[in-house]
């Protein structure tokens, strides 16, 4: 009786082996181009060893400061480190190296338009946005400065110049800043050092930054 019950018990623990050993997983298999990376067979284009389709697509743009970026003359402002590790990329010629430069624009490298000109004569503006500051510039008496923002442009009028001040309408407050001086208008500060040529110019020369 005890070697009938031995015998079921040692089929019963064949039988669980077995099964077990029957559910394995085949072992992966790939071919060129896949490659095994980790448990499973994927592509793996750009031969960096993470699967194309795990890759964060933002990695891409993503940045932490402006020397994190480069231009590309078809894809724009890319990750330097991404064009590393992805030399192969499209051909075209989209962002001219001489119009455009790169920022890190909350996290993301972004192209703007580089402002060859900063001298702004008499009844014309000059438009740009944060990614453009600090900045300095040459301006001529009624002349603006169009302030881009989430929520529209900001508008800063030089309404008079003297080599001791200049007076800033922003909005229909008046602001008058003294030579050597630094004021906070809105989202900005100006700082204004003077006029060109000195003494005798009709260019005041403002900085502008960040408030």
């Amino acid at each position: 009786m005890k070697k009938i019950l031995y015998l079921g018990i040692f089929l019963l623990g064949l039988l669980v082996l077995v099964t077990a050993c029957s559910q394995q997983e085949p072992s992966v298999q790939c071919n060129s181009p896949y490659k095994i990376l980790g448990s499973k067979c994927c592509l793996d284009e750009n031969n960096n060893n993470v699967c194309d389709d795990e890759e964060q697509k933002n990695t891409q743009k993503e940045c932490k400061s402006d020397g994190d970026c480069e231009l590309d003359a078809c894809l724009g402002c890319i990750n330097s480190e991404w064009a590393k590790a992805n030399p192969v990329r499209p051909e075209c010629a989209r962002f001219g190296l001489e119009e455009n430069e790169c920022k890190c624009v909350n996290n993301a490298c972004t192209e703007v338009k580089k402002i060859v000109d900063t001298k702004i004569m008499a009844g014309d503006k000059i438009r740009f946005g944060e990614e453009k500051l600090p900045i300095t510039l040459e301006m001529q008496k009624d002349t603006r400065i169009l302030f881009v923002t989430a929520t529209g442009d900001e508008v800063y009028t030089l309404d008079s110049l003297q080599e001791a001040q200049i007076t800033l309408f922003y909005g229909k407050d008046r602001f008058v800043i003294k030579k050597g001086t630094t004021q906070a208008i809105g989202p900005l500060v100006f700082v204004y050092s003077g006029v060109n040529p000195p003494k005798s110019g009709n260019y005041a020369v403002i900085k502008v930054i960040k408030a």
